[in-house]
């Protein structure tokens, strides 16, 4: 089985998309073949859509840009479905991770449809979506196990994905899943990030 991974985050280092490709990559099976394809940069090229075709799966691994995709991994959807109406009918199935800074995972439910929409009228065949909360965290997270209870929802939406690659399983529906923290914890850590952001940049609070 051949697997693509789709990095549709803009940063070219350090970012919560690239991690969740990583740690996706070590749950699979040795004998999947991975392959990683940047969805920000242009150009994208048919040599890079072409190596996606042969793929018997695609993951698309993205953050979330008001409540939808970002607008260059839009123009890569476009850009690779105006190569596959080209191509021959294959069967290839689709699956998506979308990462907010929300604390809510449910805030990327719109986001995993346009994903969805973009199959449907590409002949791909969507399976189902991850939508993950509090992404700065998680990005930021990495020497905390998986196992461990603050992690442990996400890890098991991982899992479930990595099922449903492997095995073919479908879920009813998306997963929409986040850190095990207190709500109030979370945004008092993204206050307290952004306020040392903003002293580093030699800005005041009532600047920002």
């Amino acid at each position: 089985m051949k697997i693509c991974m789709i990095n549709g985050s803009p940063k070219a280092k350090d970012s919560c998309s690239r991690y969740l490709i990583d740690e996706i990559i070590k749950l699979m099976d040795d004998k999947t073949e991975v392959l990683i394809c940047d969805g920000s940069h242009k150009p994208f090229k048919d040599d890079m859509f072409q190596q996606i075709y042969n793929c018997d799966k695609v993951v698309f691994v993205f953050p979330l840009y008001v409540d939808a995709v970002p607008s260059h991994l839009v123009y890569f959807l476009e850009s690779f479905q105006e190569y596959i109406r080209l191509q021959p009918v294959k069967n290839i199935s689709v699956y998506a991770v979308s990462n907010c800074g929300f604390y809510e995972g449910e805030q990327n439910k719109y986001a995993l449809k346009i994903i969805e929409n973009f199959c449907e009228d590409s002949g791909l065949n969507w399976q189902f979506g991850i939508g993950t909360g509090t992404g700065p965290f998680v990005a930021q997270s990495q020497t905390i196990p998986w196992q461990s209870s603050i992690k442990r929802p996400i890890y098991q939406a991982l899992l479930t994905l990595k099922k449903g690659l492997e095995e073919g399983y479908q879920p009813k529906e998306n997963i929409f899943v986040t850190a095990k923290m207190p709500r109030y914890i979370y945004i008092a850590s993204a206050h307290a990030g952004w306020r040392l952001s903003a002293k580093k940049n030699n800005l005041r609070f009532r600047d920002i």
